[in-house]
């Protein structure tokens, strides 16, 4: 992520012409936020993410969706952890979460 990407006050833009998905914060401090993203489209559920920093070089969170894909019954989680490595990424660009065709 660049320094941009973390201090804004937004969560990451899912939505693509296929899916149309929407971010509520349902509670937020300094060192959390717990959200809820709604999706409609080709996906049609919703999603829960948590995540926590431990000062300004770790996070660590989950997300959790329950819905459909394309009709089909879909139920998904995942738990990530990042750790601050070094400023320059080298040939690594930032991931842009906007999905755009």
């Amino acid at each position: 992520m660049t320094q941009e990407q973390v201090n804004t006050d937004k969560l990451p833009a899912m939505n693509s012409h296929e899916e149309d998905c929407t971010n509520k914060v349902l509670s937020q401090t300094p060192a959390s936020v717990t959200a809820e993203t709604t999706c409609h489209g080709r996906m049609d559920g919703v999603g829960h993410m948590q995540i926590s920093w431990r000062g300004n070089e770790h996070y660590e969170g989950s997300y959790n969706f329950k819905g459909t894909m394309e009709g089909h019954p879909q139920e998904m989680s995942t738990h990530y952890t990042g750790d601050f490595v070094k400023a320059d990424c080298g040939s690594v660009k930032p991931h842009s979460a906007a999905m755009s065709h």
